[in-house]
């Protein structure tokens, strides 16, 4: 994966802040309201402003057919909107009090949102934005500066989000992982306050878990991890192998399997994972992304700049 095809689709005014990624489409959002959806050949298929405000979660579903397709979308202010394949929106409301961080599609037509105090489930989005299920159990979580992580526990020096890597989300960092048969999660730093220690960090180390939150290992990187993605659990073209994007502008892929057998020295596991180095100039920083197959390969989608580009692995 050390090489790649980029492709820059189009240049904006103003930020990326948001993306995501189906076997078909690659869907963007920007700090001045809209969305942009492009085919996977670079084509535009709609661009729509839907709100007033920065995009700051988008997602495709991933159960529509034919030519129905739906896509998601949230903004600074909490608000979920569920657009057509025009980019007309269908459905607008609350979905959570706070700024939406992550967007993922569970059931059909349904979808959940999250923000740094907790998620909120819509399980008939394509209707109405009406919850069936509010909680708080994914913001239970903090960090310290030296790096001990609390499971369950808010009294850390940092506040900790869980996140599912099946989909793309914006973190500041990335200070665990947990490993499950059925599907990856991570922990995100919401705070602020962390950018400061993100380039002053002594050691990249990233905790990995097991489902009983037991550790399997320190995966150590040459930068510290601002999100991580897995392709296992994809609807479409799904594959165990998990994404890491580092602050260095460089994405890492490692096999999910191999991570959790523990008869495989983590230093082995560095030395052989994948790396990509993302073509940005020396003074930007990526600062999320989505990650997809098809038939054709598998695709990156980055956010953070003023321009939308891909990236196409030499497979």
């Amino acid at each position: 994966m050390a090489k790649a095809t980029k492709e820059v689709m189009q240049s904006f005014d103003c930020l990326v802040t948001a993306v995501a990624m189906d076997e078909k489409f690659m869907l963007v959002g920007q700090e001045d309201g809209n969305v942009a959806c492009y085919w996977w050949n670079g084509g535009l298929f709609f661009e729509q402003q839907i709100s007033d405000s920065m995009i700051t979660a988008v997602c495709c579903e991933e159960e529509d057919k034919g030519n129905n397709h739906i896509f998601y979308a949230a903004d600074m202010d909490g608000m979920l909107y569920t657009l057509d394949k025009k980019g007309n929106v269908l459905a607008k409301g609350q979905g959570r009090p706070n700024r939406i961080h992550t967007l993922l599609n569970g059931a059909k037509f349904g979808v959940t949102a999250y923000s740094e105090t907790g998620f909120s489930k819509f399980p008939n989005a394509t209707k109405e934005i009406k919850a069936s299920e509010i909680s708080t159990a994914t913001a239970d979580y903090s960090l310290d500066g030296d790096g001990t992580f609390y499971f369950y526990d808010q009294g850390g020096q940092y506040h900790v989000n869980l996140y599912n890597c099946h989909t793309a989300t914006t973190a500041i960092a990335t200070c665990a992982l947990k490993v499950k048969k059925d599907a990856v999660f991570a922990f995100a730093v919401v705070d602020p306050a962390y950018f400061d220690d993100l380039d002053t960090a002594e050691d990249c180390l990233l905790p990995v878990y097991d489902k009983d939150d037991k550790i399997i290992r320190k995966l150590k990187f040459a930068a510290p991890v601002i999100q991580v993605m897995s392709r296992k659990t994809h609807t479409e073209y799904p594959k165990n192998e998990i994404y890491f994007l580092l602050r260095s502008n460089t994405i890492v892929c490692i096999s999910g399997e191999d991570i959790e057998n523990k008869s495989i020295k983590t230093k082995d596991l560095m030395e052989n994972a994948d790396q990509l180095n993302i073509d940005v100039d020396d003074d930007e920083f990526i600062k999320g992304f989505a990650v997809h197959g098809s038939k054709i390969g598998t695709k990156f989608c980055f956010q953070g700049l003023t321009e939308i580009f891909a990236i196409s692995p030499d497979e």
